[in-house]
C-alpha cells in the first residue's frame, strides 16, 4: 500500500509541475524546451534571444513574433503561456 501511495504522489506531483504556467519572460531555455509543446531547444533559444533583443513579451500571443513559431504552436500552448515581468 505504501508503494502505491508513493507512486500515486509521484504522478500527481509530475502532473502538477507540468501543468504550471510558463512565464515566457523569465523561463530558461531548458524550461521552455521541456514544458511547451512543439518547442525544442532551437525554438527555446530563439525565444530567449528574441526577448533579450526586444524586451519582455507584453502578451502571450506575441510569442508568434519569434521566427518559426506560428499559430499552431501558439494554439497548442495558449493555456500554458503567461507573461509577467
Amino acid at each position: 500500500m505504501g508503494r502505491f501511495i508513493s507512486m500515486l504522489l509521484a504522478v500527481l506531483i509530475h502532473t502538477w509541475v507540468w501543468a504550471a504556467p510558463v512565464n515566457i519572460n523569465t523561463a530558461s531555455r531548458e524550461r521552455l524546451d521541456e514544458e511547451l509543446s512543439g518547442i525544442g531547444s532551437v525554438l527555446a533559444d530563439r525565444i530567449v534571444r528574441y526577448r533579450e533583443a526586444h524586451g519582455p513579451f507584453r502578451s502571450p500571443d506575441e510569442i508568434q513574433n519569434v521566427p518559426y513559431i506560428g499559430v499552431k504552436t501558439f494554439e497548442k500552448n495558449r493555456q500554458r503561456i503567461q507573461v509577467q515581468d
